[in-house]
């Protein structure tokens, strides 16, 4: 049953605009395998840049998955390098537009900020989507920073009634005068420690998020 979800789902995702942008003949190579967290790479058509795919079992529900990512005032400390996050629009209950600033990892490399349209949905009965669509032209930069470009998405795909399997996919384009060199060098960092910190946060708050989703389009029976 897992693998025909499996199959579904990828047929799916093929036709969303955010994997189409991500897609390239080449192959996802496993680079980190790690705490039970793989992250792969790639490099894809028209960019210098690598995408990356994050993936791990974590023992949670999506509905806690949910109920965190919504959650603006704990965002910075599971999302790596991430700052000061704020809501700028909701265009509906399932999407918001986020701005946030990003630590730079390198001196005298200026920090950066992404505007991004967060819109939830839902596949299947197993499968949840966060797409992370870039929408930079809706507000300025931040002051002391360079705008830099992000399209993926977060998938959560329910495995068993304790375990969801969660991907982070993404590539990120820091604009600027950061060589590609450079930028590929923390590819598997971000998404690593971004999967290790939720799946602590969702460990050490095993009550906290276990709520009803308030986003109606996305409710089903989680038992």
């Amino acid at each position: 049953m897992y693998t025909i979800i499996k199959l579904f789902t990828g047929m799916v995702i093929a036709m969303t605009m955010v994997t189409t942008s991500l897609a390239s003949p080449s192959e996802w190579e496993l680079k980190k395998d790690k705490k039970n967290i793989k992250v792969y790479t790639k490099k894809t058509d028209n960019s210098d840049y690598y995408s990356f795919k994050a993936t791990s079992l974590i023992k949670t529900n999506t509905q806690s998955l949910v109920n965190l990512m919504r959650d603006m005032s704990v965002m910075d400390n599971w999302l790596e390098t991430c700052r000061d996050p704020i809501v700028v629009s909701e265009p509906d209950d399932a999407s918001r537009v986020i701005h946030m600033k990003n630590d730079s990892p390198f001196f005298l490399i200026s920090d950066r900020d992404l505007v991004l349209l967060q819109r939830f949905h839902r596949v299947s009965d197993e499968v949840v989507m966060v797409d992370l669509i870039d929408h930079g032209n809706d507000i300025g930069e931040a002051d002391g920073h360079v705008r830099a470009t992000f399209n993926g998405h977060w998938m959560f795909t329910k495995v068993s009634k304790t375990e969801v399997e969660v991907e982070y996919l993404g590539l990120t384009d820091p604009k600027g005068s950061v060589p590609s060199s450079m930028s590929n060098l923390v590819v598997l960092d971000v998404p690593f420690n971004t999967l290790r910190k939720i799946r602590k946060i969702l460990h050490d708050n095993k009550t906290k998020y276990d709520s009803p989703i308030v986003i109606d389009s996305l409710l089903i029976n989680e038992g």
